[in-house]
């Protein structure tokens, strides 16, 4: 009964402490973003939308700092200061409009390279390219590693240019295995060189392979959207929910193993662990559910044969909510 209540406090506790992450960030948006992208948007030649404002303020530049900024601070042992919000707010901004370069537009990637190597010297070509530049720019600004950002970003690059084999298909289990995990390993490495502290290999390869088990669980979400656009990950080219969830299992403890590794005090870790687990129990949930619909099917998963109430998962469901809480406390 003590061990019931003590995980019930440390998930209620960890979820507090995000929700006040998240409205924090809101705020900061408000006042130092939103009026940026409102006079971007009003400027546009219409490559802009408002549907893009929308993407930054919503997700990505929401997200980077009051989640990952969050745990990286908790990490080290201190909170975001000011200007490490700033660089993550900015660096979270450029993430779609970054994406759009390779998923919608067909921006030419030799194009893509320059204006990510040296967004000082490129000239956009569109309203969509000058706000990427712009924000890019500010990045730099609020960075104190500077270098470091420009090779986490030209890793970026390679990852993202790597995944647009996920349009054809064809891909083995293997290929799309390292596709996710390097890029969702990427992705953790560029956003963690905005802090103030570098970090160590111990750190960075941790992060590595959170960031894929992170981008693993996205992929879960997208499964319905990515069959749409013809796009093959682990999730849509699965037929065994079951091996889809043990894979997820591994990655998840061999970044428990990693984190392990580290140089940080356990106190530091347990908290960076609780914190981040969060967002991980959201995958087992979402497993869950397409293993429901697996059984549809004779237990085989086939991503064609379902309709898209079957392949996207709520969390705002009281069920799923109440299954997510469950996750945590078990894991705590």
């Amino acid at each position: 009964m003590r061990l019931y209540f003590w995980s019930t406090f440390i998930v209620f506790r960890t979820g507090v402490r995000m929700l006040k992450a998240l409205y924090v960030q809101k705020r900061f948006i408000k006042k130092h973003l939103q009026p940026m992208l409102q006079r971007a948007l009003a400027e546009s030649d219409g490559t802009l939308t408002s549907a893009d404002i929308d993407k930054i303020t919503k997700n990505y530049a929401l997200a980077v700092p009051s989640i990952l900024g969050e745990a990286f601070g908790l990490l080290r042992g201190h909170r975001m200061k000011t200007r490490e919000r700033f660089a993550l707010t900015y660096l979270g901004a450029i993430t779609g409009l970054y994406d759009d370069f390779f998923d919608e537009r067909g921006t030419p990637t030799e194009r893509i390279l320059q204006m990510t190597k040296c967004p000082e010297k490129a000239v956009a070509n569109s309203s969509h390219e000058q706000l990427f530049l712009t924000l890019c720019l500010k990045a730099l600004d609020y960075t104190d590693h500077k270098d470091l950002l420009l090779q986490r970003v030209e890793e970026v690059y390679l990852a993202q240019l790597n995944s647009k084999a996920q349009a054809a298909s064809g891909n083995s289990w293997e290929a799309l295995k390292k596709i996710t995990f390097d890029k969702g390993g990427a992705s953790f490495l560029y956003y963690r060189s905005a802090m103030e502290n570098r970090a160590s290999e111990a750190e960075n390869l941790m992060l590595f392979t959170l960031g894929g088990t992170m981008q693993l669980e996205n992929d879960l979400f997208d499964v319905y959207k990515d069959r749409e656009s013809g796009v093959e990950t682990l999730a849509t080219n699965a037929n065994s929910i079951s091996e889809l969830r043990q894979l997820y299992h591994d990655r998840q403890r061999e970044s428990d193993r990693c984190l392990e590794a580290t140089e940080f005090p356990k106190a530091q870790k347990v908290r960076f662990r609780n914190f981040t687990r969060v967002i991980l129990v959201r995958g087992n949930v979402c497993l869950d559910e397409l293993e429901k619909t697996a059984a549809t099917t004779g237990g085989v998963f086939d991503v064609n044969a379902y309709e898209r109430k079957q392949l996207v998962c709520d969390m705002e469901s009281r069920k799923n909510v109440m299954a997510s809480i469950r996750y945590n406390k078990e894991g705590v």
